[in-house]
């Protein structure tokens, strides 16, 4: 920290402005996501995006290039200043700002800040930075740079039929994010950038050539057998042995720190396993204070702790369970395998496995996706008391069938004759065609016994037939309210043979 310049102030807000900035963020955040407002090369500052996520893509990417028989590299840049140089013209959002330091407990006079800058430690700083790179990140993408950002940390990767060629594509990448950078007012720590090559196989190791970005000796990039990344550590194999000894070894001077450890482990490699349950041993018998002779099985028991396969396999779990809810544009989403649209569970897998199609593998195929965003967090239920009214079959028995049925065509009778009525019929229907999902909606209308209009549709694998009974009643009524409006209806008799849609619906 010799630097002057590497020191940052950190904004720290009384409770009720952070309260509120938080609400803000919320509802920016969510109407981001909504939008599409900040890309899916951008993963911070934004809801249903991690870490994790921008790791897991970027192996996925490393392997289908290396499955291919390509070469495959990466250089990572810091961006200079980031939240000190974001340019108020472009983001509007703070006026007149003012703000003191408080050294030892003495409070300063207070200044008025440039119109430059985000404060770091503010709920809206992650947002707005997001948002502020988000036509950088569309301009690089449409130049065709296969770029992922994490904030103001930037990763370039490239692939080609050679390493030579991944360092021509590198270099040329690297200029043209320093000038789109120049054009937003920000520029890159070029003495923080790093490189990194990934071998295919041992022969792709001997050859390790740098990245030339100007005449000068601090101009030349040269490669490392790894490299750090948002808390991943990746070697040139990507077979994070050095993620995981790094973490283990930290985890043996730190037994605390065990948390850390599972969420960045791909696969079930029993030597990488091995050397994660020897520090939980040892934590095992530190927190119990055993004799070292006491079974693990019994101490892991005891203290509630489960071995580190089931650990890990607990973590793969979860995330699977995230993959069926993120957003459409999503990286992750775009690496998914075509069998994670599968209904039958026997559907093969593309092997060999990447971390993402592996972990994919752990869903349930029955299980339901979910649309992010359809509800905004601030957008609360409509009720409607005293305005609807639900029919709905009594009894299980044929005698009751056949009442229920003889009820429903007289009501569609008398609502056919009512000049003050509109009848709306909605129906779905699904099919599973080669292990893939089919689902058809159907909408009619009619007024007086004279159709009004009709649609129908079909929705993807991912849906279930009741999203298809439900979007037919939502384009049904879409369609038919205009014309409610105008013809002086007041009523509108929905038919749907979907009675649990409905009543969840309305509850």
């Amino acid at each position: 920290m010799a630097s002057p310049k590497s020191y940052r102030p950190i904004a720290l807000l009384e409770t009720l402005s952070k309260l509120l900035e938080k609400i803000v963020a919320k509802r920016i955040t969510a109407m981001a996501g909504r939008l599409n407002l900040i890309p899916p090369d951008q993963f911070g500052g934004k809801e249903k995006s991690s870490c994790l996520d921008a790791g897991l893509a970027f192996v996925h990417d490393v392997q289908a290039a290396h499955s291919q028989k390509r070469f495959a590299s990466a250089a990572l840049l810091d961006i200079s200043g980031y939240y000190n140089n974001i340019d108020h013209d472009i983001l509007v959002h703070i006026t007149e700002k003012m703000a003191c330091f408080c050294i030892n407990g003495e409070i300063g006079n207070f200044f008025d800040l440039a119109n430059r800058g985000v404060p770091q430690g503010s709920p809206l700083s992650l947002v707005f930075s997001s948002l502020f790179t988000a036509p950088l990140l569309h301009r690089l993408h449409s130049d065709g740079m296969n770029i992922r950002a994490y904030i103001d940390d930037i990763m370039i990767l490239t692939t080609a039929t050679s390493q030579e060629g991944c360092v021509s594509n590198l270099i040329d990448d690297i200029h043209d994010l320093t000038d789109a950078l120049r054009d937003f007012g920000l520029s890159a720590e070029m003495s923080k950038t790093e490189l990194i090559h990934f071998a295919r196989t041992s022969h792709c190791m001997t050859k390790n050539l740098p990245v030339h970005l100007g005449d000068r000796a601090e101009d030349i990039v040269h490669p490392s057998e790894w490299v750090r990344w948002l808390g991943f550590f990746l070697d040139q194999r990507l077979n994070f042995k050095t993620h995981v000894e790094r973490l283990a070894t930290r985890a043996k001077s730190m037994l605390g720190g065990m948390k850390m450890l599972g969420n960045t482990i791909r696969g079930n490699s029993k030597s990488l396993c091995k050397t994660l349950q020897t520090v939980q041993n040892m934590a095992c018998h530190w927190a119990t204070g055993s004799f070292r002779t006491a079974p693990t099985a019994v101490l892991e028991h005891v203290i509630a702790l489960p071995p580190i396969q089931f650990r890990l396999w607990k973590l793969c779990v979860n995330y699977a369970s995230k993959l069926r809810h993120v957003p459409a544009n999503s990286q992750v989403n775009a690496c998914l395998p075509p069998a994670f649209d599968s209904h039958h569970p026997d559907v093969a897998h593309p092997s060999p496995l990447s971390p993402i199609n592996a972990i994919a593998a752990y869903t349930h195929p029955q299980a339901e996706f979910r649309t992010p965003y359809l509800m905004l967090p601030w957008e609360g239920i409509r009720h409607l008391p005293n305005r609807v009214s639900l029919i709905t079959r009594e009894g299980r028995s044929d005698k009751a069938k056949e009442a229920y049925i003889r009820a429903i065509k007289d009501r569609i009778a008398i609502q056919d004759s009512d000049p003050k009525s509109v009848v709306l019929f909605t129906d779905s229907s699904s099919i599973v065609k080669n292990g893939v999902r089919h689902n058809g909606w159907g909408w009619v209308s009619f007024k007086l016994g004279c159709e009004l209009a009709n649609g129908g549709g079909s929705l993807g694998p991912r849906s279930t037939i009741y999203d298809a009974e439900a979007w037919a009643l939502l384009i049904g009524l879409r369609n038919i309210l205009p014309f409610v409006s105008c013809s002086g209806a007041t009523r509108i008799a929905i038919f749907s043979d979907n009675a649990g849609l409905i009543q969840a619906l309305l509850s």
